[in-house]
């Protein structure tokens, strides 16, 4: 799986799909329901907890962090799968968890 970390001031401008060019989120940056967003979106994650999971890679009873279950996940998808990492810097320190999938069968 291609990984990509990113360090952003700018939320909104990074959240592209990879595949279609089609952005999740709302002007708000609110992220846009399964039915308006790309098919590609498999699945988002923040410090908070897990927003989308449509290939259902979480487990609640296996992990004891988004953090430790981002690892657990990348590390069994292949090359069809690209996961971002995006990083606001402090004093926000919010994180999130990005994974499309290039070929939606």
């Amino acid at each position: 799986m291609l990984k990509i970390t990113e360090k952003e001031d700018k939320y909104l401008d990074t959240h592209t799909c990879p595949v279609c060019q089609k952005t999740p989120l709302d002007e708000d940056g609110v992220l846009l329901p399964s039915s308006k967003s790309c098919e590609h979106l498999i699945y988002v994650a923040t410090g908070d907890g897990v927003e989308v999971d449509k290939e259902g890679f979480y487990n609640e009873d296996d992990n004891d962090g988004v953090g430790t279950e981002w690892e657990d996940i990348t590390n069994k998808l292949d090359d069809n799968y690209v996961g971002f990492v995006f990083y606001i810097p402090a004093p926000s320190g919010f994180s999130s968890y990005w994974i499309y999938k290039k070929d939606i069968a």
